[in-house]
């Protein structure tokens, strides 16, 4: 076959054509001569798989490689630094920090910043005040922002809220509001509110604003600026106070006190400086050294008037004053109360010997100055198996006259008695101020045990000069 003119020209093009690719294939780089088998072995990929186990393979920060993440780690938080124990990622370009996750050997926290965590804590805050505020205690947690601190004595607390510290040896407290601080071997305290202050103080209920404990133990405060605080060596346990300004200070036991500025002193540890399984309601009541004394209403107070008394004077007392008083004693316990209430006391003893001389018993109240109590005592008494038994009503009156104590009034009425030669009566002791109830036999001494009760009415008034 004869090529024609046409075909020659169309064989030329292509070779043309040809000769073009093979001069653009020539500028090309040459290929490696060394075979790729692994992931590990691109340029642009992790160099190792250790400690990468269930680890995805993700693009780096910088989009220009690949690295290892945990899975699911889109919704992990990465940081640029962080304390040792840390668990970086993976290698990071040349001159770029090492990226690393919240995942940490021994702990959870949301931030890098600041001390160590504690073995198995939790750290939720993301702003640290300084350095030391983190949950540095061994199993503890912050679960809110900001300038929460667990020191690393403090095993076990939980905090929550803002501007709360747990410290000094306190362990297993838990803590949520704002500006709480626990510290100094307190224990076992839950603190919720604001701005309460536990010292040396365990196993207590804190509500409120502002309470104040010192010392205090297994006591439940609610309210605000209420204190359970420690005297001496001895500080309030097992006890309830509730409302605004209310105290416990000192030896308070098993009492409560409900309402505004009541206030209980137990000032020492002796018998006679004890409040004990006491209650108060209502406004300003004060109770100071006294056994079940119970206050109801306005500003009632009841102390132990006498430095050498035994703590038994006031005991077994119920006051009330329905009115605020219209005139209070300046007796220098600087509370109000006392010139305007009623009492009913309830009080019992055992006499084993009668005289034939009147002595006085343990019956004795303490008139305070410049006061009169109008009084209704009613008393029982009776022997073994009710061999003997014996009653009498006493109604009187009792003036405090500027430190002169007089019985203005008194009747007695023998209401029942099996033996005629017992008798009873009252006085007035103006050595000590006291009213006191005393027993005779005229016919003694007779050492007959005798099982005594009393329960007394009165109605106190007074006005200082």
């Amino acid at each position: 076959m004869n090529p024609t003119g046409s075909d020659v020209r169309w064989v030329t093009k292509v070779i043309e054509k040809l000769s073009q690719r093979l001069r653009f294939l020539e500028t090309l780089p040459r290929p490696s001569s060394t075979v790729v088998d692994t992931f590990l072995e691109l340029g642009d990929a992790p160099d190792a798989y250790g400690g990468y186990k269930g680890f995805a393979v993700v693009v780096n920060p910088l989009e220009d490689g690949l690295q290892f993440q945990p899975f699911g780690g889109v919704a992990c938080v990465a940081f640029t630094c962080g304390p040792i124990g840390w668990r970086a990622v993976g290698p990071a370009a040349a001159g770029a920090l090492e990226p690393r996750t919240l995942v940490h050997e021994a702990a959870f926290q949301l931030s890098a910043e600041g001390d160590n965590r504690g073995d198995y804590a939790v750290d939720l805050q993301q702003l640290q005040f300084n350095d030391t505020y983190v949950a540095a205690a061994p199993y503890s947690a912050i679960l809110t922002n900001e300038e929460n601190k667990i020191e690393d004595d403090c095993d076990y607390s939980v905090i929550g809220g803002t501007w709360n510290e747990i410290r000094d040896n306190s362990s297993q407290n838990f803590v949520y509001g704002y500006g709480n601080e626990v510290f100094t071997n307190s224990f076992g305290n839950t603190v919720l509110g604001g701005g309460h202050s536990l010292d040396d103080s365990n196993y207590n209920s804190v509500l409120g604003k502002n309470h104040d404990l010192d010392g205090a133990y297994n006591c439940f405060i609610f309210g605000e600026q209420n204190d359970a605080i420690q005297n001496v060596n001895d500080a309030p346990n097992n006890s309830v106070s509730g409302g605004l300004f209310n105290v416990l200070e000192g030896d308070i036991f098993a009492c409560f006190q409900f309402g505004e500025d009541n206030k209980m002193y137990g000032l020492g540890s002796a018998p006679d400086e004890q409040v004990w399984e006491s209650g108060q309601f209502g406004f300003r009541h004060y109770a100071q050294n006294v056994f079940t004394n119970w206050q109801f209403g306005q500003s009632t107070k009841s102390f132990l008037a006498d430095a050498d008394a035994s703590g038994e004077y006031y005991n077994g007392r119920i006051l009330n004053s329905g009115d605020y008083e219209n005139d209070h004693p300046s007796d220098g316990t600087g509370e109000v109360g006392g010139f305007n209430q009623d009492s009913w006391f309830s009080q019992s003893d055992i006499i084993t010997t009668w005289n034939a001389a009147w002595t006085t018993e343990r019956f004795e109240f303490p008139i305070i100055q410049d006061s009169i109590w109008t009084f209704l005592i009613y008393v029982s008494a009776t022997e073994r198996g009710c061999a003997n038994s014996h009653s009498w009503k006493i109604e009187g009156v009792v003036e405090n006259d500027g430190g002169t104590t007089t019985l203005l009034a008194s009747t007695v009425t023998n209401i029942y008695r099996d033996v005629a030669t017992k008798e009873c009566q009252v006085v007035a002791d103006d050595a000590n101020d006291r009213l006191a109830i005393q027993f005779r036999d005229t016919a003694g001494p007779d050492a007959t045990w005798t099982n005594v009760q009393i329960s007394m009415f009165t109605v106190e008034v007074g006005a200082e000069v």
